[in-house]
């Protein structure tokens, strides 16, 4: 049996009113076997982790985009990470992160829950690539092998206006970045 050792890093590197602009989670696995923990279901347990949905309402959902030097755009089914709400019968709320697939989301009723709702799929959004105003929640997630240990973390990442990002390159690690969906404001 595997055991999993979790250190959670909050740290700030200025603030916005009373929000902290960035955040880490570090996760240590030992096995290494590094290269599986890039798959979304992987990615939605690091977005709970990092409890972005509870922290900014305005941000419904999440999506894999490339770097701006990949050389091909994404090859695989886009990467949906949606805010799920859920409240029980005896009215208690509680907000995750819920991996989302248009085909399998939309025709099977196992994967939506009785009790949930799902903003993202109600409201139009606006989805970032590189943004048209500062955007400081873009989320990066890295994972890097250390001997027999697979390090993952996930984090914030701040673009102005029209920058865009360069895959970091680090030894034995894989990255990708997720861009925020919120509400178009009118």
């Amino acid at each position: 049996m595997r055991s999993e050792y979790v250190a959670i890093m909050a740290f700030s590197l200025g603030t916005f009113g009373s929000d902290v602009v960035n955040m880490q989670i570090i996760k240590e696995i030992p096995g290494g076997e590094c290269k599986r923990y890039q798959e979304i279901g992987y990615i939605e347990e690091a977005i709970n982790d990092l409890h972005v949905f509870e922290q900014y309402s305005d941000i419904l959902g999440y999506t894999k985009v490339r770097y701006a030097d990949d050389e091909f755009p994404l090859q695989e089914d886009p990467k949906h990470i949606i805010k799920e709400i859920c409240t029980t019968k005896a009215g208690e709320m509680s907000i995750s992160a819920k991996r989302y697939n248009e085909a399998r989301f939309d025709n099977n009723k196992e994967v939506r829950r009785p009790g949930c709702e799902y903003p993202y799929l109600n409201t139009t959004i606006k989805k970032t690539v590189y943004p048209l105003v500062k955007e400081d929640k873009f989320l990066e997630y890295k994972s890097c092998l250390r001997g027999e240990i697979c390090l993952t973390s996930i984090y914030f990442v701040g673009l102005e206006v029209g920058e865009t990002r360069d895959r970091p390159i680090e030894n034995k690690c894989t990255f990708s970045i997720y861009s925020p969906a919120r509400p178009v404001r009118l």
